[in-house]
Parts: structure tokens; sequence; C-alpha cells
């Protein structure tokens, strides 16, 4: 079965905000497609827009990209804890991520070009660019570091994401519901880590 996900956002004034990749074009809502590798793109208005809101906004957001099986999670892995949820706080925002209607987002020409992601929980930083750079295939498709960054739920259904031998497994979901924003700059005393996401392709 696949497996479907929405962006949460918790903003600092504590508003949760579920986006439920909803793309509004010509004025209407426009389904977007659901399941992890079918948007989680370079390009993908969704995904740009939800980034583009964090940009905006100058503040720390955590962020979390949640599958609808997501609280089976560590149950099916055999662990306590996803970046340190549990998994009652992890059911609690399965609930909470699903049992609403969430909001669309309207088209964005916005990418994370020249960009940096900042993990303000970490301390650590993305090159955008970098990252581009080094998970773009050759017919110049890239995978959106932010929904796997922080997906909870991956490897759980159909349209999730299976590496390369050359991809950095270990970052996909290490940044889930981490206080997360969009910059211009790199935080000087923060790490820079290299994340390369390739999705291993079914021919």
């Amino acid at each position: 079965m696949g497996q479907y996900y929405r962006a949460m956002v918790k903003k600092q004034n504590g508003r949760i905000v579920i986006y439920n990749r909803d793309v509004i074009r010509n004025g209407k809502p426009e389904y977007m497609v659901a399941k992890l590798m079918e948007h989680s793109w370079w390009l993908n208005d969704f995904v740009n827009a939800v980034c583009l809101d964090i940009y905006n906004s100058k503040e720390k957001r955590r962020v979390a990209w949640i599958g609808d099986y997501a609280s089976t999670y560590l149950d099916c892995f055999d662990l306590k804890e996803l970046n340190g949820l549990n998994k009652r706080q992890i059911d609690r925002m399965t609930k909470r991520c699903w049992d609403c209607d969430g909001i669309a987002v309207p088209t964005t020409d916005f990418t994370l070009d020249r960009l940096f992601l900042i993990n303000h929980t970490k301390r650590q930083y993305v090159d955008c660019s970098e990252y581009y750079a080094d998970s773009v295939s050759s017919d110049e498709w890239c995978l959106h570091p932010l929904p796997l960054l922080t997906c909870i739920g991956n490897g759980l259904g159909g349209g999730d994401y299976c590496p390369t031998d050359d991809s950095t497994e270990d970052y996909v979901g290490a940044w889930a519901w981490d206080e997360i924003s969009i910059t211009d700059k790199p935080v000087s005393n923060y790490v820079k880590i290299c994340p390369i996401f390739k999705e291993k392709r079914w021919d």
C-alpha cells in the first residue's frame, strides 16, 4: 500500500499548521500527489511553498513531514524513539496531522538555490547549492532535502524513499520536529552537514 504524507509546522507562537499538499493554481486548489517520492523534488510547488513560508517568517519553526503510517514506525523498526520523539509523541503528532483538513498553499517559483537550511536544535546547517550539486541526477532531477530530513514514517509504504548506494541514509528523519529556519547565510558557529539524497530507480 502507498503511504501518504503531510507537512506539519509549529510556529514560534505555538500555533501548529498542517499543510495538506493542495496547491492553489488559478484561484482553485489543485491536488498534489501525496507519496513522499511523488512530491519531494527540488522544483515541487507544494514543498517550495512550505519553504517560502518558513523563509519569509525569519523565525525558527519545528517541521515534520508525517506519513499516515507514522504511528507504527517505532514498532516496525523496533526502535524506542526517532530523533528524540517517543511512540506517544509520534502517535499524537500523526493524529493531529491527519485528523484535520489542512491548508492549501499558493504556487511559487521559490527554490532553495543559494540558501541555507538551518537546524537550531542540532546547531547544524545545509548549504543548499552544494546539496543540489551533490544530489542532482544526470537528467537534472534532484530530491528536495527538507521532506527527507524531517520525515516520520519512511520505509513503511510504497512511494517512500529508497536510497542509492552513494546516498547518506542516516540523515533521513534526522531533523524531524527540530527547530528549523531557511536563511541567506549560514550560522557561523554551526556545523555544516552534507547529506546526499538520491532515489533508487526501478527499471
